[in-house]
């Protein structure tokens, strides 16, 4: 599932930082609570099960805090991900 995901990211060419920031409820302190992770998988995959949605968030937040941070996101996503936030910010220039 978190490759599915990956590839729609990559693939959309969608500034993943944004797209973690759009999906926080918390925005101040930059936190996507697990409710706020469901809407997003389920914005991408429509079809995903609550068992599915949590095994991911737990990939997500290995420490098993209740959210997750931007670092979290990218981490868990990998290098990929990573590259894609550094293109966008060139493109910008």
């Amino acid at each position: 599932m978190i490759k599915k995901i990956r590839t729609i990211i990559v693939g959309a060419k969608v500034n993943p930082e944004m797209l973690f920031r759009d999906n926080c409820t918390d925005k101040q302190s930059q936190r996507m609570t697990y409710e706020d992770f469901k809407k997003f998988v389920r914005k991408y995959i429509e079809k995903a099960g609550d068992n599915e949605i949590d095994s991911l968030f737990r990939h997500f937040t290995q420490d098993l805090k209740p959210y997750m941070t931007l670092d979290d996101f990218f981490e868990a996503f990998g290098r990929e991900i990573k590259d894609q936030v550094f293109k966008t910010g060139i493109e910008d220039i």
